[in-house]
Protein backbone atom coordinates (compact mmCIF):
# COMPACT_ATOMS: atom_id res chain seq x y z
CA UNK A 1 0.00 0.00 0.00
CA UNK A 2 1.50 3.46 -0.65
CA UNK A 3 1.11 5.60 2.53
CA UNK A 4 1.07 8.60 0.25
CA UNK A 5 -1.96 7.71 -1.34
CA UNK A 6 -4.15 6.40 1.16
CA UNK A 7 -4.66 7.38 4.98
CA UNK A 8 -2.53 5.82 7.47
CA UNK A 9 -3.89 2.69 9.80
CA UNK A 10 -3.80 5.11 12.90
CA UNK A 11 -5.76 7.94 10.67
CA UNK A 12 -8.23 5.50 10.03
CA UNK A 13 -8.93 4.63 13.65
CA UNK A 14 -8.52 8.36 14.57
CA UNK A 15 -11.41 8.90 12.59
CA UNK A 16 -13.08 5.98 13.87
CA UNK A 17 -12.76 6.87 17.17
CA UNK A 18 -14.00 11.09 16.19
CA UNK A 19 -17.38 9.61 14.06
CA UNK A 20 -17.89 7.03 17.31
CA UNK A 21 -17.44 10.25 20.03
CA UNK A 22 -19.32 12.10 17.55
CA UNK A 23 -22.07 10.20 17.27
CA UNK A 24 -22.37 9.38 20.91
CA UNK A 25 -22.77 13.15 21.37
CA UNK A 26 -25.49 13.42 18.86
CA UNK A 27 -27.13 10.49 20.31
CA UNK A 28 -27.71 11.97 23.63
CA UNK A 29 -28.80 15.27 22.21
CA UNK A 30 -31.18 13.45 20.23
CA UNK A 31 -32.11 11.77 23.72
CA UNK A 32 -32.42 14.97 25.39
CA UNK A 33 -34.88 16.34 22.65
CA UNK A 34 -36.57 13.37 22.98
CA UNK A 35 -36.64 12.69 27.05
CA UNK A 36 -40.38 14.63 27.22
CA UNK A 37 -41.43 11.89 25.59
CA UNK A 38 -41.27 9.71 27.91
CA UNK A 39 -42.83 11.52 30.69
CA UNK A 40 -46.59 10.69 31.98
CA UNK A 41 -47.69 14.26 30.84
CA UNK A 42 -46.82 12.91 27.15
CA UNK A 43 -49.62 10.13 26.99
CA UNK A 44 -51.09 10.62 23.39
CA UNK A 45 -54.55 10.67 25.50
CA UNK A 46 -53.51 13.74 27.48
CA UNK A 47 -52.17 16.07 24.33
CA UNK A 48 -54.29 18.00 22.02
CA UNK A 49 -54.45 16.86 18.17
CA UNK A 50 -51.48 19.24 17.60
CA UNK A 51 -49.26 18.43 20.26
CA UNK A 52 -49.72 14.93 18.88
CA UNK A 53 -48.62 15.50 15.87
CA UNK A 54 -45.64 17.87 17.19
CA UNK A 55 -44.75 15.03 19.12
CA UNK A 56 -44.46 12.36 16.29
CA UNK A 57 -43.04 14.33 13.81
CA UNK A 58 -39.73 15.05 16.44
CA UNK A 59 -39.84 10.99 16.97
CA UNK A 60 -39.73 10.24 13.73
CA UNK A 61 -37.10 12.99 12.94
CA UNK A 62 -35.05 11.18 15.79
CA UNK A 63 -35.37 8.18 13.95
CA UNK A 64 -33.72 9.38 10.58
CA UNK A 65 -30.78 10.97 12.15
CA UNK A 66 -30.06 8.17 13.99
CA UNK A 67 -30.05 6.13 10.67
CA UNK A 68 -27.81 8.95 9.43
CA UNK A 69 -25.42 8.23 12.77
CA UNK A 70 -25.25 4.80 12.06
CA UNK A 71 -24.27 5.10 8.48
CA UNK A 72 -21.54 6.95 9.26
CA UNK A 73 -20.53 4.54 11.88
CA UNK A 74 -20.70 1.93 9.58
CA UNK A 75 -19.08 3.51 7.21
CA UNK A 76 -16.40 4.65 9.57
CA UNK A 77 -16.14 1.39 10.82
CA UNK A 78 -15.74 -0.01 7.30
CA UNK A 79 -12.84 2.25 6.02
CA UNK A 80 -11.02 1.48 9.42
CA UNK A 81 -11.56 -2.12 8.36
CA UNK A 82 -10.35 -1.92 5.37
CA UNK A 83 -7.20 0.05 5.86
CA UNK A 84 -6.45 -2.56 8.10
CA UNK A 85 -6.81 -5.45 5.77
CA UNK A 86 -4.92 -3.46 3.33
CA UNK A 87 -2.07 -2.98 5.72
CA UNK A 88 -2.16 -6.67 6.74
CA UNK A 89 -2.01 -7.50 3.08
CA UNK A 90 1.46 -5.36 2.53
CA UNK A 91 3.04 -8.17 4.43
CA UNK A 92 1.83 -10.70 2.34
CA UNK A 93 4.70 -12.62 0.14
CA UNK A 94 2.75 -11.15 -3.27
CA UNK A 95 2.79 -8.07 -2.24
CA UNK A 96 6.51 -8.04 -1.42
CA UNK A 97 6.66 -8.76 -4.94
CA UNK A 98 7.64 -5.34 -7.89
CA UNK A 99 4.64 -4.13 -9.35
CA UNK A 100 6.39 -5.13 -12.63
CA UNK A 101 5.87 -8.91 -11.64
CA UNK A 102 2.68 -8.41 -9.96
CA UNK A 103 1.20 -7.01 -13.49
CA UNK A 104 2.67 -10.25 -15.60
CA UNK A 105 1.13 -12.80 -12.91
CA UNK A 106 -2.29 -11.01 -12.96
CA UNK A 107 -2.02 -11.05 -16.86
CA UNK A 108 -0.95 -14.79 -16.75
CA UNK A 109 -3.92 -15.28 -14.24
CA UNK A 110 -6.14 -13.79 -16.92
CA UNK A 111 -4.67 -15.44 -19.93
CA UNK A 112 -5.20 -18.71 -18.48
CA UNK A 113 -9.09 -17.87 -17.04
CA UNK A 114 -9.76 -17.46 -20.69
CA UNK A 115 -8.68 -20.65 -21.95
CA UNK A 116 -7.32 -19.09 -24.95
CA UNK A 117 -4.33 -21.23 -25.45
CA UNK A 118 -5.48 -24.70 -25.32
CA UNK A 119 -6.63 -24.76 -29.19
CA UNK A 120 -9.72 -24.80 -30.65
CA UNK A 121 -10.62 -28.22 -31.69
CA UNK A 122 -11.62 -28.84 -27.98
CA UNK A 123 -14.64 -26.50 -27.84
CA UNK A 124 -17.58 -27.90 -28.07
CA UNK A 125 -20.43 -27.38 -29.79
CA UNK A 126 -22.54 -25.24 -28.60
CA UNK A 127 -20.18 -23.63 -27.24
CA UNK A 128 -20.09 -21.93 -23.61
CA UNK A 129 -18.98 -17.91 -23.96
CA UNK A 130 -15.59 -17.71 -22.56
CA UNK A 131 -15.52 -16.73 -18.57
CA UNK A 132 -15.55 -12.97 -17.71
CA UNK A 133 -15.91 -13.90 -14.15
CA UNK A 134 -11.86 -13.28 -13.60
CA UNK A 135 -12.65 -9.55 -12.88
CA UNK A 136 -13.65 -10.05 -9.59
CA UNK A 137 -10.00 -10.54 -8.43
CA UNK A 138 -10.28 -6.34 -8.79
CA UNK A 139 -12.15 -6.51 -5.70
CA UNK A 140 -9.10 -8.17 -3.44
CA UNK A 141 -7.81 -4.65 -2.73
CA UNK A 142 -7.24 -1.22 -3.84
CA UNK A 143 -3.79 -2.35 -5.08
CA UNK A 144 -5.02 -4.98 -7.60
CA UNK A 145 -8.10 -2.87 -8.57
CA UNK A 146 -5.66 0.15 -9.65
CA UNK A 147 -3.17 -1.94 -11.53
CA UNK A 148 -5.80 -3.97 -13.45
CA UNK A 149 -7.30 -0.60 -14.52
CA UNK A 150 -3.85 0.75 -15.29
CA UNK A 151 -2.89 -2.50 -17.25
CA UNK A 152 -4.25 -2.51 -20.75
CA UNK A 153 -2.88 -5.75 -21.65
CA UNK A 154 -5.19 -7.68 -18.54
CA UNK A 155 -8.20 -6.13 -21.08
CA UNK A 156 -6.74 -7.29 -24.42
CA UNK A 157 -8.42 -10.87 -23.87
CA UNK A 158 -11.82 -10.67 -25.82
CA UNK A 159 -14.60 -13.30 -26.39
CA UNK A 160 -16.71 -11.61 -29.33
CA UNK A 161 -20.06 -13.43 -28.20
CA UNK A 162 -19.62 -11.90 -25.00
CA UNK A 163 -22.55 -8.90 -24.16
CA UNK A 164 -22.39 -5.24 -25.36
CA UNK A 165 -21.09 -3.96 -21.52
CA UNK A 166 -18.11 -6.17 -20.89
CA UNK A 167 -17.22 -5.38 -25.23
CA UNK A 168 -17.00 -1.62 -24.74
CA UNK A 169 -15.11 -1.75 -21.30
CA UNK A 170 -12.83 -4.19 -22.55
CA UNK A 171 -12.46 -1.41 -25.95
CA UNK A 172 -11.81 1.22 -23.64
CA UNK A 173 -9.56 -0.01 -20.10
CA UNK A 174 -7.30 -2.31 -23.53
CA UNK A 175 -6.52 1.00 -24.90
CA UNK A 176 -4.05 0.20 -27.76
CA UNK A 177 -2.55 -3.14 -26.18
CA UNK A 178 -2.42 -5.94 -28.83
CA UNK A 179 -5.95 -8.26 -28.60
CA UNK A 180 -6.44 -11.94 -28.00
CA UNK A 181 -9.58 -12.52 -30.11
CA UNK A 182 -11.61 -15.74 -29.69
CA UNK A 183 -15.07 -16.47 -31.59
CA UNK A 184 -17.56 -19.05 -31.73
CA UNK A 185 -19.99 -18.52 -34.42
CA UNK A 186 -22.17 -20.61 -32.95
CA UNK A 187 -22.68 -17.88 -30.35
CA UNK A 188 -24.32 -14.55 -32.55
CA UNK A 189 -22.54 -11.84 -33.98
CA UNK A 190 -23.70 -8.42 -32.80
CA UNK A 191 -23.00 -4.95 -33.98
CA UNK A 192 -21.37 -3.78 -31.05
CA UNK A 193 -18.84 -7.28 -31.83
CA UNK A 194 -18.70 -6.35 -35.24
CA UNK A 195 -17.63 -3.42 -34.85
CA UNK A 196 -14.83 -4.01 -32.32
CA UNK A 197 -13.58 -6.07 -34.96
CA UNK A 198 -13.86 -3.69 -37.69
CA UNK A 199 -12.34 -0.95 -35.46
CA UNK A 200 -9.77 -2.51 -33.88
CA UNK A 201 -8.45 -5.31 -36.81
CA UNK A 202 -4.86 -3.62 -36.85
CA UNK A 203 -4.51 -4.15 -33.02
CA UNK A 204 -5.22 -7.85 -33.02
CA UNK A 205 -2.34 -10.06 -32.39
CA UNK A 206 -3.67 -13.21 -32.07
CA UNK A 207 -7.17 -14.64 -33.68
CA UNK A 208 -9.17 -17.94 -33.17
CA UNK A 209 -12.48 -18.44 -34.70
CA UNK A 210 -14.30 -21.90 -34.87
CA UNK A 211 -17.52 -21.95 -37.20
CA UNK A 212 -20.32 -24.65 -37.77
CA UNK A 213 -23.22 -23.52 -40.28
CA UNK A 214 -26.58 -22.76 -37.96
CA UNK A 215 -28.00 -24.74 -40.07
CA UNK A 216 -27.97 -29.27 -40.42
CA UNK A 217 -28.56 -29.31 -44.25
CA UNK A 218 -25.80 -25.81 -44.55
CA UNK A 219 -22.45 -26.43 -44.86
CA UNK A 220 -21.87 -22.99 -46.34
CA UNK A 221 -20.77 -20.75 -42.40
CA UNK A 222 -22.60 -17.67 -43.64
CA UNK A 223 -22.44 -17.13 -39.89
CA UNK A 224 -18.65 -16.61 -40.97
CA UNK A 225 -17.94 -15.52 -44.21
CA UNK A 226 -20.25 -12.53 -44.41
CA UNK A 227 -18.13 -10.67 -41.49
CA UNK A 228 -14.82 -11.82 -42.25
CA UNK A 229 -14.78 -10.53 -45.53
CA UNK A 230 -15.49 -7.36 -43.65
CA UNK A 231 -13.11 -7.55 -41.36
CA UNK A 232 -9.81 -8.62 -43.90
CA UNK A 233 -10.18 -5.48 -45.84
CA UNK A 234 -8.44 -4.03 -42.94
CA UNK A 235 -4.74 -4.80 -42.89
CA UNK A 236 -3.43 -6.75 -39.86
CA UNK A 237 -0.24 -5.41 -39.15
CA UNK A 238 0.32 -6.64 -35.46
CA UNK A 239 -1.76 -10.86 -36.56
CA UNK A 240 0.94 -12.93 -35.07
CA UNK A 241 -1.53 -15.83 -34.88
CA UNK A 242 -4.44 -17.12 -36.61
CA UNK A 243 -6.56 -20.23 -36.01
CA UNK A 244 -9.92 -21.01 -38.15
CA UNK A 245 -11.68 -24.38 -37.60
CA UNK A 246 -14.45 -24.61 -39.91
CA UNK A 247 -16.27 -27.84 -39.01
CA UNK A 248 -19.50 -29.38 -40.79
CA UNK A 249 -19.82 -32.20 -43.37
CA UNK A 250 -17.01 -33.66 -45.29
CA UNK A 251 -15.78 -33.72 -48.98
CA UNK A 252 -16.72 -29.89 -49.47
CA UNK A 253 -13.73 -27.43 -50.00
CA UNK A 254 -13.90 -24.38 -47.30
CA UNK A 255 -11.96 -21.66 -49.41
CA UNK A 256 -11.13 -18.33 -47.72
CA UNK A 257 -9.39 -15.16 -47.91
CA UNK A 258 -6.51 -14.28 -45.16
CA UNK A 259 -5.65 -10.76 -44.05
CA UNK A 260 -2.88 -9.10 -45.07
CA UNK A 261 -0.72 -9.69 -42.01
CA UNK A 262 3.04 -9.56 -43.06
CA UNK A 263 4.02 -10.61 -39.25
CA UNK A 264 2.08 -13.90 -39.34
CA UNK A 265 4.04 -16.87 -37.87
CA UNK A 266 1.51 -19.27 -36.68
CA UNK A 267 -1.35 -20.54 -39.12
CA UNK A 268 -3.54 -23.04 -37.77
CA UNK A 269 -6.37 -24.26 -40.86
CA UNK A 270 -8.77 -26.71 -40.25
CA UNK A 271 -11.10 -28.26 -42.47
CA UNK A 272 -10.24 -25.06 -44.83
CA UNK A 273 -7.23 -23.86 -46.87
CA UNK A 274 -6.73 -20.58 -48.87
CA UNK A 275 -5.53 -20.19 -52.66
CA UNK A 276 -4.28 -16.95 -51.73
CA UNK A 277 -0.93 -16.26 -51.21
CA UNK A 278 1.03 -17.62 -47.50
CA UNK A 279 2.52 -14.90 -45.79
CA UNK A 280 6.28 -15.67 -46.15
CA UNK A 281 7.14 -14.83 -42.12
CA UNK A 282 5.09 -17.78 -41.26
CA UNK A 283 7.17 -20.30 -38.77
CA UNK A 284 4.32 -22.75 -38.53
CA UNK A 285 1.44 -23.94 -40.14
CA UNK A 286 -0.99 -26.34 -39.43
CA UNK A 287 -3.82 -27.58 -41.77
CA UNK A 288 -5.98 -30.40 -41.34
CA UNK A 289 -8.87 -31.20 -43.63
CA UNK A 290 -10.91 -33.92 -45.38
CA UNK A 291 -11.44 -32.01 -48.22
CA UNK A 292 -10.95 -33.28 -52.01
CA UNK A 293 -9.57 -30.42 -53.50
CA UNK A 294 -6.54 -30.22 -50.96
CA UNK A 295 -3.25 -32.12 -52.60
CA UNK A 296 0.07 -32.61 -52.63
CA UNK A 297 0.68 -29.72 -55.17
CA UNK A 298 -0.91 -27.84 -52.12
CA UNK A 299 2.11 -29.03 -50.14
CA UNK A 300 4.66 -28.00 -52.20
CA UNK A 301 2.87 -24.80 -52.47
CA UNK A 302 3.37 -24.26 -48.96
CA UNK A 303 7.13 -25.32 -48.65
CA UNK A 304 7.64 -22.85 -51.28
CA UNK A 305 5.95 -19.98 -50.27
CA UNK A 306 6.76 -20.20 -46.89
CA UNK A 307 10.94 -20.91 -46.83
CA UNK A 308 11.16 -19.72 -42.46
CA UNK A 309 9.35 -22.69 -41.75
CA UNK A 310 10.34 -24.08 -38.08
CA UNK A 311 7.11 -26.41 -38.18
CA UNK A 312 4.94 -27.77 -40.98
CA UNK A 313 1.67 -30.23 -40.36
CA UNK A 314 -0.47 -31.27 -43.30
CA UNK A 315 -2.92 -33.82 -43.19
CA UNK A 316 -5.70 -34.46 -45.28
CA UNK A 317 -7.99 -36.96 -44.24
CA UNK A 318 -7.84 -40.91 -45.81
CA UNK A 319 -11.39 -41.16 -46.35
CA UNK A 320 -11.12 -38.40 -49.09
CA UNK A 321 -7.44 -37.84 -50.09
CA UNK A 322 -7.12 -36.81 -53.48
CA UNK A 323 -8.04 -39.46 -56.21
CA UNK A 324 -5.81 -37.66 -58.64
CA UNK A 325 -3.13 -39.63 -56.74
CA UNK A 326 -3.88 -42.12 -59.15
CA UNK A 327 -2.67 -40.16 -61.95
CA UNK A 328 0.29 -40.56 -63.14
CA UNK A 329 2.92 -38.80 -60.73
CA UNK A 330 4.94 -35.67 -62.32
CA UNK A 331 8.08 -35.77 -63.11
CA UNK A 332 10.65 -34.79 -60.23
CA UNK A 333 11.96 -31.47 -60.25
CA UNK A 334 15.38 -30.46 -61.56
CA UNK A 335 15.66 -27.63 -58.32
CA UNK A 336 15.19 -28.18 -54.75
CA UNK A 337 13.64 -25.93 -52.13
CA UNK A 338 15.71 -25.39 -49.05
CA UNK A 339 14.07 -24.84 -45.59
CA UNK A 340 17.38 -24.36 -43.40
CA UNK A 341 14.97 -23.92 -40.20
CA UNK A 342 12.04 -26.73 -40.56
CA UNK A 343 12.31 -28.90 -37.13
CA UNK A 344 8.85 -31.02 -37.85
CA UNK A 345 7.70 -32.05 -41.00
CA UNK A 346 3.96 -34.29 -40.67
CA UNK A 347 2.55 -35.57 -43.81
CA UNK A 348 -0.27 -37.64 -44.74
CA UNK A 349 -2.19 -39.07 -45.72
CA UNK A 350 -1.05 -40.02 -49.31
CA UNK A 351 0.48 -42.99 -51.34
CA UNK A 352 3.90 -43.89 -50.80
CA UNK A 353 4.62 -42.85 -54.88
CA UNK A 354 3.03 -39.22 -53.89
CA UNK A 355 5.05 -39.03 -50.41
CA UNK A 356 8.17 -39.64 -52.95
CA UNK A 357 7.61 -37.07 -55.33
CA UNK A 358 7.03 -34.31 -52.19
CA UNK A 359 10.10 -34.94 -50.85
CA UNK A 360 11.71 -34.88 -54.01
CA UNK A 361 11.00 -31.13 -53.99
CA UNK A 362 13.14 -29.97 -50.95
CA UNK A 363 16.01 -30.51 -49.32
CA UNK A 364 15.56 -31.69 -45.81
CA UNK A 365 17.68 -30.70 -42.88
CA UNK A 366 19.73 -33.30 -40.83
CA UNK A 367 17.87 -31.95 -37.32
CA UNK A 368 14.53 -32.42 -38.58
CA UNK A 369 11.74 -34.74 -37.50
CA UNK A 370 9.27 -36.32 -39.99
CA UNK A 371 6.24 -38.15 -39.36
CA UNK A 372 4.47 -39.62 -42.28
CA UNK A 373 0.81 -41.24 -42.38
CA UNK A 374 0.69 -43.20 -45.95
CA UNK A 375 -2.35 -44.24 -47.61
CA UNK A 376 -2.69 -47.56 -50.66
CA UNK A 377 -4.98 -46.48 -53.37
CA UNK A 378 -4.01 -49.88 -55.17
CA UNK A 379 -2.53 -52.14 -53.40
CA UNK A 380 -2.01 -52.37 -49.60
CA UNK A 381 1.46 -51.02 -48.59
CA UNK A 382 3.95 -52.79 -46.17
CA UNK A 383 6.37 -50.40 -44.36
CA UNK A 384 8.52 -48.44 -46.29
CA UNK A 385 11.21 -45.42 -45.72
CA UNK A 386 11.01 -43.04 -48.43
CA UNK A 387 14.39 -42.38 -49.75
CA UNK A 388 15.06 -39.07 -48.42
CA UNK A 389 15.21 -40.28 -44.70
CA UNK A 390 17.35 -43.72 -45.76
CA UNK A 391 20.70 -41.83 -45.18
CA UNK A 392 19.52 -41.34 -41.40
CA UNK A 393 18.35 -45.20 -40.68
CA UNK A 394 22.43 -45.96 -40.01
CA UNK A 395 22.57 -43.58 -37.26
CA UNK A 396 19.36 -44.14 -35.62
CA UNK A 397 19.65 -45.98 -32.35
CA UNK A 398 16.06 -46.34 -31.17
CA UNK A 399 13.69 -48.54 -33.31
CA UNK A 400 9.89 -48.89 -32.40
CA UNK A 401 7.42 -50.89 -34.33
CA UNK A 402 3.94 -50.90 -33.30
CA UNK A 403 0.68 -52.43 -35.56
CA UNK A 404 0.67 -49.81 -38.27
CA UNK A 405 3.55 -47.37 -37.23
CA UNK A 406 7.24 -47.55 -36.79
CA UNK A 407 9.81 -44.72 -35.87
CA UNK A 408 13.19 -44.35 -35.68
CA UNK A 409 15.25 -42.09 -33.46
CA UNK A 410 18.41 -41.35 -31.82
CA UNK A 411 18.64 -40.51 -27.82
CA UNK A 412 20.59 -36.97 -28.44
CA UNK A 413 17.61 -34.02 -27.90
CA UNK A 414 18.12 -32.05 -30.82
CA UNK A 415 19.05 -34.89 -33.20
CA UNK A 416 16.40 -36.15 -35.72
CA UNK A 417 13.31 -38.76 -34.40
CA UNK A 418 11.03 -39.81 -37.95
CA UNK A 419 7.67 -41.79 -37.80
CA UNK A 420 6.18 -43.07 -40.87
CA UNK A 421 2.82 -44.78 -40.10
CA UNK A 422 -0.19 -46.56 -42.36
CA UNK A 423 -4.05 -45.63 -42.52
CA UNK A 424 -5.21 -48.99 -40.71
CA UNK A 425 -8.24 -49.25 -43.33
CA UNK A 426 -6.61 -51.03 -46.02
CA UNK A 427 -3.29 -51.97 -44.11
CA UNK A 428 -2.74 -55.21 -43.95
CA UNK A 429 -0.18 -56.65 -41.34
CA UNK A 430 3.55 -57.56 -42.79
CA UNK A 431 4.65 -60.89 -42.29
CA UNK A 432 8.22 -59.74 -42.56
CA UNK A 433 10.35 -56.47 -41.69
CA UNK A 434 12.80 -56.94 -44.59
CA UNK A 435 11.59 -53.64 -46.52
CA UNK A 436 13.31 -51.83 -43.14
CA UNK A 437 15.06 -53.88 -40.62
CA UNK A 438 18.50 -54.20 -42.89
CA UNK A 439 18.69 -50.42 -43.00
CA UNK A 440 19.31 -50.04 -39.24
CA UNK A 441 23.09 -51.83 -38.75
CA UNK A 442 23.50 -49.56 -35.20
CA UNK A 443 20.32 -50.12 -33.40
CA UNK A 444 20.89 -50.45 -29.17
CA UNK A 445 16.63 -50.19 -28.60
CA UNK A 446 14.38 -52.09 -30.37
CA UNK A 447 10.76 -51.63 -28.90
CA UNK A 448 8.21 -54.50 -30.40
CA UNK A 449 5.04 -53.02 -29.64
CA UNK A 450 2.50 -55.61 -31.00
CA UNK A 451 4.49 -59.26 -30.24
CA UNK A 452 1.70 -62.08 -31.04
CA UNK A 453 2.53 -65.48 -31.97
CA UNK A 454 1.23 -65.40 -35.61
CA UNK A 455 4.39 -63.48 -36.47
CA UNK A 456 6.82 -64.69 -34.09
CA UNK A 457 9.41 -65.57 -37.11
CA UNK A 458 9.22 -62.47 -38.37
CA UNK A 459 9.95 -60.70 -34.64
CA UNK A 460 12.89 -63.51 -34.81
CA UNK A 461 14.22 -62.52 -38.03
CA UNK A 462 14.60 -59.29 -36.76
CA UNK A 463 16.16 -59.68 -33.38
CA UNK A 464 19.12 -62.14 -35.69
CA UNK A 465 19.83 -59.33 -37.42
CA UNK A 466 20.07 -56.74 -34.51
CA UNK A 467 23.16 -57.83 -32.70
CA UNK A 468 24.26 -54.61 -31.01
CA UNK A 469 21.08 -54.10 -28.50
CA UNK A 470 21.42 -53.68 -25.26
CA UNK A 471 17.87 -52.50 -24.74
CA UNK A 472 14.10 -54.92 -25.74
CA UNK A 473 11.01 -53.95 -25.21
CA UNK A 474 8.44 -56.68 -25.66
CA UNK A 475 4.88 -55.90 -25.51
CA UNK A 476 2.21 -58.87 -25.75
CA UNK A 477 0.01 -60.93 -24.29
CA UNK A 478 1.36 -62.72 -20.91
CA UNK A 479 -0.16 -66.30 -22.74
CA UNK A 480 2.04 -65.60 -26.12
CA UNK A 481 5.26 -64.48 -24.13
CA UNK A 482 6.79 -67.77 -24.01
CA UNK A 483 7.84 -68.76 -27.17
CA UNK A 484 9.70 -65.50 -27.86
CA UNK A 485 10.99 -65.80 -23.70
CA UNK A 486 12.46 -69.13 -24.43
CA UNK A 487 13.83 -68.07 -27.80
CA UNK A 488 15.94 -65.64 -25.67
CA UNK A 489 18.12 -68.54 -23.97
CA UNK A 490 20.31 -68.73 -27.28
CA UNK A 491 23.24 -66.63 -26.65
CA UNK A 492 23.78 -65.57 -29.96
CA UNK A 493 20.81 -63.85 -29.81
CA UNK A 494 21.00 -60.11 -28.54
CA UNK A 495 24.34 -60.88 -26.90
CA UNK A 496 24.77 -57.15 -25.83
CA UNK A 497 21.80 -56.89 -23.88
CA UNK A 498 21.16 -55.23 -20.63
CA UNK A 499 17.94 -54.37 -20.05
CA UNK A 500 14.76 -56.43 -20.77
CA UNK A 501 11.16 -54.59 -20.45
CA UNK A 502 8.15 -56.62 -20.49
CA UNK A 503 4.77 -55.23 -21.12
CA UNK A 504 0.75 -56.28 -21.21
CA UNK A 505 -0.86 -56.04 -24.43
CA UNK A 506 -4.48 -55.55 -23.82
CA UNK A 507 -6.68 -58.60 -24.38
CA UNK A 508 -8.47 -57.54 -27.31
CA UNK A 509 -8.40 -58.33 -31.24
CA UNK A 510 -6.31 -57.78 -32.93
CA UNK A 511 -7.54 -55.02 -35.68
CA UNK A 512 -5.96 -56.82 -38.41
CA UNK A 513 -7.80 -59.80 -37.78
CA UNK A 514 -10.67 -58.19 -38.97
CA UNK A 515 -9.30 -59.46 -42.71
CA UNK A 516 -9.27 -63.04 -41.52
CA UNK A 517 -12.13 -64.93 -40.75
CA UNK A 518 -10.47 -67.41 -38.24
CA UNK A 519 -11.44 -66.70 -34.54
CA UNK A 520 -7.32 -65.84 -34.22
CA UNK A 521 -7.93 -63.81 -31.37
CA UNK A 522 -9.07 -66.64 -29.24
CA UNK A 523 -6.67 -69.04 -30.03
CA UNK A 524 -4.38 -68.72 -28.21
CA UNK A 525 -6.26 -68.12 -24.55
CA UNK A 526 -6.12 -71.60 -23.49
CA UNK A 527 -2.34 -71.10 -22.75
CA UNK A 528 -1.28 -70.94 -19.13
CA UNK A 529 0.40 -67.78 -17.68
CA UNK A 530 2.71 -69.80 -15.85
CA UNK A 531 4.41 -71.29 -18.92
CA UNK A 532 5.37 -67.78 -19.69
CA UNK A 533 6.88 -66.68 -16.04
CA UNK A 534 8.75 -70.68 -16.37
CA UNK A 535 10.92 -69.52 -19.81
CA UNK A 536 11.37 -66.05 -17.78
CA UNK A 537 13.41 -67.99 -15.05
CA UNK A 538 15.01 -69.72 -17.79
CA UNK A 539 16.20 -67.40 -19.25
CA UNK A 540 17.24 -64.83 -16.60
CA UNK A 541 19.14 -67.89 -15.21
CA UNK A 542 20.79 -69.22 -18.67
CA UNK A 543 22.24 -65.75 -19.51
CA UNK A 544 23.49 -66.05 -15.84
CA UNK A 545 25.32 -68.53 -16.27
CA UNK A 546 26.66 -67.46 -19.82
CA UNK A 547 27.75 -64.37 -18.62
CA UNK A 548 25.32 -62.49 -20.24
CA UNK A 549 23.86 -61.50 -17.12
CA UNK A 550 20.57 -58.96 -17.52
CA UNK A 551 21.12 -55.90 -15.52
CA UNK A 552 17.92 -54.71 -15.44
CA UNK A 553 14.28 -56.63 -15.85
CA UNK A 554 11.31 -54.06 -16.48
CA UNK A 555 7.59 -55.92 -15.72
CA UNK A 556 4.55 -54.51 -16.53
CA UNK A 557 2.05 -52.95 -13.66
CA UNK A 558 -0.18 -55.44 -14.16
CA UNK A 559 1.88 -58.24 -13.63
CA UNK A 560 0.97 -59.23 -10.12
CA UNK A 561 2.09 -62.80 -9.98
CA UNK A 562 5.25 -61.81 -12.09
CA UNK A 563 6.00 -58.97 -9.46
CA UNK A 564 4.92 -60.90 -5.75
CA UNK A 565 7.68 -61.35 -3.64
CA UNK A 566 8.84 -64.80 -4.04
CA UNK A 567 9.21 -64.16 -7.41
CA UNK A 568 10.74 -60.91 -6.77
CA UNK A 569 13.50 -63.23 -5.45
CA UNK A 570 13.37 -65.32 -8.11
CA UNK A 571 14.39 -62.51 -10.37
CA UNK A 572 16.90 -60.52 -8.31
CA UNK A 573 19.02 -64.00 -8.13
CA UNK A 574 19.92 -63.23 -11.91
CA UNK A 575 19.20 -59.76 -12.39
CA UNK A 576 20.98 -56.09 -10.82
CA UNK A 577 17.62 -54.81 -10.44
CA UNK A 578 13.32 -55.21 -10.89
CA UNK A 579 10.98 -52.52 -11.70
CA UNK A 580 7.30 -52.32 -12.06
CA UNK A 581 7.19 -49.69 -15.79
CA UNK A 582 9.30 -47.70 -13.55
CA UNK A 583 8.83 -47.83 -10.08
CA UNK A 584 11.95 -49.30 -8.55
CA UNK A 585 11.43 -52.57 -6.16
CA UNK A 586 14.65 -53.94 -5.60
CA UNK A 587 17.43 -51.80 -4.47
CA UNK A 588 18.96 -50.52 -6.66
CA UNK A 589 17.76 -48.69 -10.28
CA UNK A 590 19.29 -48.28 -13.59
CA UNK A 591 18.92 -45.18 -15.94
CA UNK A 592 16.97 -46.51 -19.15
Amino acid sequence: MNGNSHPSVGEALSALTRTLEAALKEVAQIASNLGLADSEECHPRLLSKNETSHLRDVLREGVVKMSSIRSSVDFSFSAAMVHLSEQSNSYTDIASLPEELLVKILTKFVENEMDLDRGIMKVQLPAKRKTHSWTRISTVCRQWNRIMKQTPGIWSFVDLSWAQDPLRRHAILSKDAPLHIFWNSYNCLDITAFDFMAENMTRIETLRIVSKSASTFSNDHQEFRDPWKTWITAPAPHLCFLEIDLRGRGGLPHLISLPDAPRLWRLDLANCFTQAPLPSSLRSIRVSSDARSLTHHDVVRVLVECPLLILCSIYISPKTSSMSETILVPAFPSSKITLPRLRYLMLGAFSREIIEWIFAHFILPNTASVHLCAVPFSQPVSFFVPEILAPYAPWAECLRISKDEFSFWTLADDQFHHSISASTRRFTAPDTLDPIIGLFPNLSRFYMDFYTLERHAMWMDALRRLGHLTLLSICGHHTELAEILGALTDPTLCPKLEILALKTLELEPDPWDQWDPSPSADRHLDRDDAEAERHLFTLLKARDTQNLRIRKLVLPRRSYTWANESNIERWTRHVDAVELLGEPISGTTIDT
